[in-house]
């Protein structure tokens, strides 16, 4: 069977946020490099947020940096079966995304008074990947097949 037939529901649950957060940075990074406001719908100041100094860092779009980020967790997801710490990876790069993200959300609040909603989405995306990375890491592992326990 299949690779990825076999993926388990919380793993999948993280690769199709993951994917999800790679459309929203996808769509982000693709208004940046066209010179073109984000559409909002009304119901958030979209252009403020990608027109600020705040929308990149060292000249690299804040959104392609979420690109590459959500890439990479997509990545590890894949890998887990073949890598013993890409679970450990998960949790880092989603926590580290987190705490880019509060900052960022503050950033928008209480600097420049502006909210994107597809900022806010992404950082909602990441917040349940890192939930559910967390959940991955502390869950009861199975012990392997023909592995018995020493005696004490």
């Amino acid at each position: 069977m299949s690779a990825w037939l076999r993926i388990r529901p919380l793993p999948a649950a993280i690769l199709a946020l993951a994917l999800a957060g790679m459309g929203i940075s996808a769509y982000l990074t693709s208004q940046h490099f066209a010179d073109r406001p984000p559409i909002c719908g009304g119901l958030g100041s979209c252009a403020t947020v990608q027109q600020s100094e705040y929308s990149e860092m060292a000249g690299i779009p804040v959104a392609l940096l979420g690109l590459g980020a959500y890439a990479f967790i997509a990545v590890l997801v894949v890998a887990r079966d073949r890598w013993p710490l890409a679970d450990t990876g998960l949790l880092a790069a989603s926590f580290v995304g987190v705490l880019y993200s509060v900052y960022l959300t503050w950033v928008e609040l209480a600097i420049l008074h502006a909210v994107c909603l597809w900022c806010a989405a992404s950082a909602v995306v990441i917040t349940l990947i890192a939930g559910l990375a967390l959940l991955l890491v502390l869950r009861p592992q199975p012990v392997p097949a023909g592995y018995e326990y020493a005696e004490m």
